[in-house]
């Protein structure tokens, strides 16, 4: 199933072009982009006609694979999958060039001087342009779904007068008639608006009850991270405790990138090897997802795209495992990492050194891995492990 959606844009018809495909979403390269691509993706997404195409990441750069580029709709297709373009698929590529839209029904309110305060002059962005709204018509129906859709809680006040600074702003000649249940602007009834005089009620000024406090750091970690049947708990089939359950991950489009996110979240330095095919037995238990895409530089497996978190029935003979370097011990004599090294030798004195690695750094390490049939070259330091040749 093919889905799309336009992400970081601040409403629905605007922003990053998403594609949900073959179980993970992805982005779409801009080459070739333009307005009549732009234009599918409205239609498709049913966010009225094209106003702009945004190119090279204009809303921040994506996740997960490159689905497609070199999308050339002629404008009248129902949607992007009808236009010729690269076969869709799971690309790599640079996020750099991630392809965006604008739509005209785009609808983004903004508080000024600054809505991270939670109130200010009312601004609403139709399309492209930002404009004021004519407060004959603005009551706390709609001032309670810009508070929302600003996430500032709800509509203590709305009051309006002359505009007074700010240089020359375009007044909407929109009404928008929400019933105050929409989760945002788009959402509401619009009408068009012939006001004979609006001039002394332009400025239209909301009072928001503010962010609501993050509790997420107090909650309860519903998810855990292990390594089974390897030689140290650096090592081992990547099992996570999901809902109740321990499950393993299915080993679809694994590689050292994920395994770096692994190593990272326990602590046990980097990743030398992401075996696959059940390298480490066969598991028990569901088949928690699989077909991750990380970066490398995710704190946690969760962060990364991947396929939806269940618990699927699938065979575990393709679970995924992970070898990392291991875990740091404090004590230099030991190597300072514990963990899978089979021979750690000549060992130089500590060199002291300063800046982000801490007091000290063991140049040139030669460490001989179970897992791998080759002698790995380290630079180890008091804080961290990296490659030094």
């Amino acid at each position: 199933t093919v889905r799309l959606r336009l992400e970081n844009g601040g409403s629905p018809c605007a922003g990053r072009v998403g594609i949900h495909y073959f179980s993970l979403w992805g982005t779409v390269d801009d080459d070739e982009w333009d307005l009549l691509d732009a234009s599918v993706v409205c239609r498709e997404l049913d966010c009225g006609s094209a106003v702009s195409a945004p190119r090279q990441a204009y809303f921040g750069e994506g996740s997960g694979p490159i689905m497609t580029w070199n999308v050339e709709c002629n404008g009248t297709e129902r949607a992007l999958r009808d236009c010729q373009s690269v076969r869709w698929d799971h690309y790599i590529a640079p996020y750099t060039n991630n392809a965006g839209v604008i739509c005209s029904d785009h609808i983004l309110p903004r508080l000024v001087p600054g809505s991270a305060e939670c109130f200010g002059r009312l601004e609403i962005q139709f399309g492209d342009t930002w404009k004021t709204v004519c407060g004959l018509d603005w009551d706390l129906k709609n001032a309670n779904v810009v508070c929302a859709q600003l996430h500032c809680g709800v509509a203590v006040s709305v009051s309006n007068s002359a505009h007074s600074g700010g240089g020359n702003v375009l007044m909407a000649t929109e009404i928008i008639q929400c019933t105050g249940n929409e989760t945002h602007l788009g959402k509401c009834p619009r009408s068009s608006a012939n006001h004979q005089d609006c001039s002394a009620h332009n400025n239209v000024t909301l009072i928001c009850s503010g962010r609501p406090v993050d509790t997420q750091a107090n909650s309860t970690e519903t998810v855990s991270l292990r390594l089974k049947n390897g030689d140290s708990p650096c090592a081992g089939r990547v099992e996570i405790h999901y809902e109740g359950q321990w499950g393993t991950v299915d080993d679809g489009y694994w590689d050292m990138q994920d395994a770096a996110v692994v190593c990272r979240k326990l602590d046990c330095g980097i990743a030398l090897s992401a075996p696959r095919g059940a390298h480490f037995g066969e598991g028990s238990g569901p088949i928690v997802t699989g077909m991750f895409w990380c970066k490398g530089t995710e704190r946690a497996l969760r962060d990364c795209p991947s396929h939806e978190w269940g618990h699927y029935t699938d065979p575990h003979s393709n679970d995924a495992g992970v070898v990392c370097s291991g875990r740091y011990t404090g004590d230099s004599s030991l190597g300072l990492y514990q963990g899978i090294y089979e021979e750690i030798a000549d060992i130089p004195p500590v060199k002291k050194t300063s800046g982000k690695h801490g007091p000290g750094c063991i140049e040139n390490i030669p460490v001989i891995v179970k897992e791998e049939p080759k002698e790995l070259c380290f630079r180890l330091c008091w804080y961290g492990l990296d490659y030094k040749s």
